[in-house]
């Protein structure tokens, strides 16, 4: 009741919620790297957090609803936030750059509202423990040129927008550099040069 009343206050209409739809390991991965997926409440568009493999763990317990045998770093912060009467109220991510994604998080404390900067894993992390809502600011959607992408694929898979296509690869290749996936960023920047040339007529 609380996080809902606090975020009436919000300037929700700068944000839009999202939530994990998929965890997927990276396609042909030589190296580990993980693809959180998340996708609006409407399902109008989707978008990719590229994670390691040691940063994607909590993340699976959380989401699969499994308990380990011992808690996590997160399993305790969520506990302590817990037991010190503290609420999460939410987590947005608020920029990108340079493939790197960042967060806050929202929390109301005893003496009232306060908030802090994670990493976006940390954050999705304590979220789904905690069951707080996820935004993304509208200003990274654009940051990112996200878009429709049902919108933009043909039903048989064919690409309609290649420049709209371009643009979310380079995207996470950004990512996977950032994430020191290499070798799968070799592969996806190739994919991109063959995504220019189509574009191009060549």
């Amino acid at each position: 009741m609380w996080r809902h009343g606090f975020n009436q206050f919000c300037r929700m209409d700068s944000r839009t919620e999202v939530r994990i739809k998929e965890i997927k390991r990276e396609k042909g991965s030589l190296e580990s790297c993980y693809r959180i997926v998340l996708e609006d409440k409407d399902a109008m568009f989707t978008f990719p957090v590229i994670v390691s493999a040691y940063d994607v763990k909590p993340i699976i317990y959380a989401f699969e609803e499994k308990i380990p045998d011992r808690p996590h770093t997160h399993d305790l912060f969520e506990s302590f936030i817990q037991r010190s009467g503290t609420l999460l109220l939410d987590v947005s991510i608020v920029h990108f750059d340079k493939g790197v994604f960042y967060a806050k998080l929202s929390f109301l404390g005893l003496s009232g509202p306060f908030v802090m900067d994670s990493r976006v894993s940390d954050a999705l992390a304590l979220a789904l423990r905690s069951g707080a809502p996820v935004y993304i600011e509208n200003t990274v959607i654009k940051e990112l040129g996200i878009i429709d992408l049902q919108s933009e694929t043909a039903e048989d898979g064919e690409i309609k927008n290649y420049k709209a296509e371009i643009a979310r690869l380079e995207n996470r290749l950004q990512q996977l550099v950032a994430t020191e996936c290499y070798e799968d960023a070799a592969t996806l920047r190739d994919r991109i040069k063959e995504l220019k040339m189509k574009d191009k007529g060549l």
